[in-house]
């Protein structure tokens, strides 16, 4: 083999790994934030949470007819939607623009408005290792705040 065709090969070879890589990193990534909220993400009208095992869904709906928007959890693989739990049941979003985030406290926060002024609901963790929390929904259908390197659930 000649010294060009070795360099050749080396460089194929070396596209696959990096390619492989690549995939797998994307896919990583991926798949960690599909039932994740991070403390820099905000969760908007559109965005949706999946558990790992397509069980529950975690976003925004509209029950029936009503133009009251909320932010909830429910059985995801049923075609009629059932809600099984509502974050924000006595303060309904009003309009389209409502954003959900995880605040400098670790708390997950709901706000009526994009400009994040009217606070319509959030959670209400007092502990200071909080401030580092995620969000994830579980495939139990519970939605939790954890640390993410002791995986300890503080709500």
């Amino acid at each position: 083999m000649t010294e060009g065709q070795l360099f050749q090969n080396f460089m194929a070879a070396a596209k696959r790994g990096l390619l492989h890589f690549c995939f797998l990193f994307l896919r990583l990534t991926f798949s960690n934030s599909a039932d994740t909220i991070t403390t820099d993400q905000s969760f908007k009208e559109d965005d949706l949470l999946v558990s790992k095992g397509n069980n529950f869904a975690f976003g925004f709906f509209s029950p029936g007819s009503s133009s009251n928007r909320y932010l909830g959890i429910w059985f995801h693989e049923i075609p009629e939607r059932s809600i099984v739990w509502v974050a924000n049941r006595n303060s309904p979003i009003t309009g389209s623009s409502a954003v959900s985030s995880i605040n400098q406290y670790g708390n997950l926060i709901l706000y009526n408005d994009p400009d994040q002024r009217v606070l319509a609901w959030s959670t209400d963790v007092t502990e200071d290792a909080a401030r580092t929390c995620v969000a994830q929904l579980l495939d139990t259908g519970n939605l939790v705040l954890l640390e993410p390197a002791s995986r300890r659930i503080v709500w």
